[in-house]
């Protein structure tokens, strides 16, 4: 199934954050877009075969995550849920998953990774923060200050449960500059795509846009 046609069979949703001081000054705003396939998909997802000891290993840059049910209920208490799907194993089996999901917004790879990467488990070295490279390289570029949350895209293709391991890597995309009369606007993407560990099934991608506004 080509791209295209995946997402014509997904269910999408567009959400919006403002965050605001106590005197209602604003501090943040942004946004965040979720693709949800409205049917499983067959085989073993993008490389269709298991990750074993003969296999070629962990890419260059990989990072190793277990997903644990004390940091998804957390997760899901901080974004204020009260499905209990997220909270109850059977209140999530009997809404047909197989242990408990995480919320789709679980999948942020700064979430995954502070909850998860053991250095144990991670293929020779740790992998840098995708995260952190991404704002060091934007106040290198734009000069020091802000670094904001601009936009966000998920793309899932089966919900991330507690007891997946989980694989994934990161890659900056090209800075982009903006000039506009009141700031100069510099943007940066990245992109992670995230798998099952144990049988190699693609699970989720996402991108991520920072923003660093400087004085023209």
């Amino acid at each position: 199934m080509e791209d295209g046609e995946r997402l014509e069979q997904a269910v999408r949703a567009d959400l919006r954050c403002l965050v605001t001081t106590t005197t209602g000054e604003e501090r943040v705003r942004g946004t965040a877009t979720i693709v949800l396939p409205t049917s499983e998909p067959h085989g073993h997802g993008e490389s269709g075969r298991a990750l074993s000891d003969g296999a070629h290993g962990p890419p260059d840059g990989a990072s190793i995550v277990v997903v644990e049910r004390g940091p998804v209920s957390n997760f899901a208490n901080a974004a204020d849920e009260t499905n209990p799907e997220y909270f109850d194993v059977n209140a999530a089996r009997a809404r047909h998953h197989r242990d408990i999901p995480a919320p789709p917004t679980f999948g942020l790879d700064a979430t995954l990774e502070y909850w998860g990467k053991w250095p144990e488990l991670q293929p020779g070295r740790i992998a840098p923060d995708a995260m952190l490279q991404a704002a060091e390289t934007l106040e290198r570029l734009a000069g020091p200050g802000s670094v904001l949350h601009a936009g966000q895209l998920f793309e899932y293709r089966r919900p991330i449960y507690v007891g997946d391991v989980l694989i994934g890597t990161s890659k900056m995309g090209e800075p982009r500059t903006i000039d506009r009369r009141e700031r100069r606007l510099t943007f940066l993407e990245f992109e992670s795509r995230w798998s099952d560990y144990r049988t190699s099934e693609g699970l989720m991608s996402s991108c991520m846009t920072l923003v660093a506004p400087r004085a023209p």
